[in-house]
């Protein structure tokens, strides 16, 4: 009881300072959440991504349940006195299946710590850290599971010996292997070994419980929560600040982040896929999404709580000190982390809202970025081209302006990139041909069309993106339409997602999948060239993001392209380095992203790449220059659509 007691205290310490962090909710969709309990948390089902190392961690879990269902029994018992509900229920058939069942998965946990053990002391990935605390817990388990199946020897072989043994021995097919040991042993001295052998297993047991809250091993009973407690989208919509009424903006310190972030913190298992897979880790940057949040989590722990006595909150305390403004700044919000995360943490939404208060509260941002919000307050776009030019890329096209009360099938939302930069111009006037020869007359705003925000709100500029959000929404409400169209995932992500917070709530596609339904309905035609081999690369947040991963690939091989995908692709993706706005930042730590994906792509052997995203041919166009690779080139999937469809 003791043991327990003070189990509880720490987990009830922790929780305490958990629910210190700002309100939010997360009690919808219940019937989802319990799903996403069995499937992430009772199946691991996001730790088979990497089969062998999930293997070995879900063999310790699941041999931590079961062991977890035998404490409880007999915790039970002991306030049963054996004789009653409790003895009926776990006896007979029933105990034999059990103690066959706890023999299996002492077996498994055994062979998960052998593993677990060999993996971080002697052939240790880059992720996993040495720490004492690893250590002592996998032996802690290695011990619990060893003395068990000795107990459990010891007192089969009392059984043979004609003394009170274990009743149901015949299906303990482990113990009567380890009951051997003890075969040349007398009853009385095996009576003693075996009362020995049992309070130093329920020593170790309790020592374990009360340890628990105090080890990055409480992951295990903070995870679950954590699972249920996850984020179930949309993805790309980051939290909505209230401008007007709050008097600082961002996290400058642990309880300014939402409760959510802060069990996050806590529910970490130090794994480290979200640092495997980082772009930004991977190339050379100052970022990895594991320290970040064990960084995180040292500061919350150590940080005064408010309001405590005799706690004062340290003076000019700046988390994002604490965590390296580079790091801050190197992240492309690309979802990679979260994506391969077992426990489900949010790093993106951290990352944006320590960039909020450096913003909006301390003025500090990389110099580039300048440029960048000065461009969307005057131009409403991130170049120094004036607004009055967003309309120029359709001068010759007659493509019809949309005015308040007209009546729309279809408007092209051109995005900053369509509008203003030449090679993705293209891109744009692509699309106006594929539509119309689909029979489809598209509109477009002109230039009443303003940045989405999607730079501003990824930079930590949440006061210019509601901005630039508010005016949008005012402009789309007034227009009747039916969809709306989008060239970047990044504008169909921030207009689909996120403009429902000022009340835009829209039905807009990204044209891979518009255009691939009207290939379905037979109204778009496509005549599939010779064949070509091609690679695709996917946008993160066409990817990621919105879950677009199909469509595109079904695009290109309808135009006759044999699609060979890089060895990182779909969900695995490696980012371009655009997004988080760093499309306008300088890239001058370690390896530039683009440079890095460019030569996976071209490991695929394909001397064309195809996006769907205008950052990504960007980005990629950029490294076929820096690099000259020679022979290779890059285009989006709407103009190889335009060449091989006919009106």
């Amino acid at each position: 009881m003791v043991a327990v007691g003070l189990f509880l205290w720490g987990l009830k310490g922790k929780a305490d300072k958990i629910k210190r962090g700002q309100p939010e909710t997360r009690s919808e969709h219940l019937p989802r959440r319990i799903r996403g309990l069995i499937d992430f948390v009772l199946f691991q089902k996001r730790l088979f991504q990497d089969l062998f190392p999930g293997l070995m961690h879900a063999f310790i879990f699941w041999g931590f349940l079961a062991f977890a269902l035998g404490y409880a029994v007999l915790f039970l018992q002991a306030h049963d006195y054996y004789g009653g509900l409790v003895g009926w229920l776990f006896g007979g058939r029933l105990a034999l299946a059990y103690n066959a069942f706890i023999d299996f998965f002492a077996v498994l946990v055994i062979l998960g710590v052998l593993v677990g053990m060999v993996r971080r002391y002697i052939w240790r990935p880059e992720r996993l850290d040495v720490t004492f605390d690893a250590g002592l817990v996998l032996m802690l388990i290695f011990s619990i599971m060893a003395t068990n199946l000795l107990g459990e020897g010891a007192l089969i072989r009392l059984g043979e010996l004609g003394r009170d043994g274990l009743p149901t021995a015949r299906a303990a097919f482990v113990g009567k292997y380890v009951a051997g040991i003890f075969a040349s042993m007398d009853a009385g001295s095996l009576t003693n070994l075996y009362i020995a052998i049992w309070w130093i297993h329920i020593g170790i047991v309790l020592s374990f419980l009360v340890y628990l809250p105090h080890s990055k091993h409480f992951h295990i009973v903070l995870a679950p929560f954590n699972v249920l407690l996850r984020n179930l989208g949309p993805y790309g919509a980051l939290t909505k600040l209230n401008i007007e009424g709050a008097e600082t903006f961002g996290v400058a310190k642990p309880y300014d982040f939402r409760w959510k972030s802060l069990l996050d913190l806590l529910a970490c298992a130090e794994c480290g896929r979200c640092q495997d897979h980082c772009p930004a880790h991977a190339t050379e940057k100052p970022l990895s999404p594991k320290k970040m949040i064990l960084d995180l989590k040292d500061e919350f722990l150590e940080y005064p709580v408010p309001g405590s006595s005799p706690a004062v909150e340290p003076a000019g305390y700046e988390i994002s000190k604490q965590i390296g403004e580079d790091a801050i700044w190197a992240c492309t919000t690309c979802r990679a982390c979260e994506e391969h995360c077992p426990v489900f943490i949010e790093h993106v939404e951290k990352i944006v809202e320590m960039r909020r208060n450096l913003v909006l509260m301390a003025s500090r941002f990389p110099q580039e970025v300048t440029a960048l919000f000065k461009n969307l307050e005057t131009n409403y776009n991130p170049w120094p081209i004036g607004f009055a030019q967003r309309a120029d890329w359709a001068k010759d096209l007659n493509l019809k302006v949309a005015k308040q009360g007209d009546k729309i099938d279809v408007l092209i939302w051109t995005g900053c990139a369509g509008a203003f930069d030449d090679r993705n111009k293209k891109v744009v006037r692509s699309l106006v041909a594929v539509l119309r020869k689909a029979g489809i007359e598209p509109y477009f705003l002109g230039t009443t069309e303003k940045c989405c925000g999607d730079p501003a709100r990824r930079s930590g500029n949440e006061y210019l993106y509601q901005t630039l959000a508010e005016e949008n929404v005012a402009l789309l409400s007034g227009i009747s339409f039916k969809t709306l169209i989008t060239t970047c995932p990044h504008c169909y992500n921030t207009i689909l997602n996120e403009y429902p917070q000022f009340g835009g709530d829209y039905a807009v596609e990204h044209y891979a999948t518009f255009l691939k339904r009207l290939v379905d309905e037979g109204r778009l035609t496509v005549k599939a060239g010779a064949t070509e081999a091609g690679a695709y690369h996917d946008s993160c947040y066409l990817g990621r993001y919105s879950g677009i991963y199909d469509e595109p690939r079904q695009m290109l091989a309808a135009c006759g392209v044999a699609v060979k995908d890089a060895k990182r692709s779909r969900a695995e993706g490696f980012c371009c380095g655009a997004g988080g706005a760093r499309m306008w930042m300088e890239e001058s730590l370690g390896t530039r992203i683009n440079h890095s994906r460019l030569e996976q792509l071209r490991a695929t052997g394909a001397s064309k790449i195809y996006t769907a995203c205008p950052y990504c041919l960007t980005m990629l166009a950029d490294a076929i220059k820096e690099k000259e690779a020679a022979g290779i080139e890059v285009a989006d999937i709407c103009e190889i659509v335009d060449a091989r469809t006919g009106a």
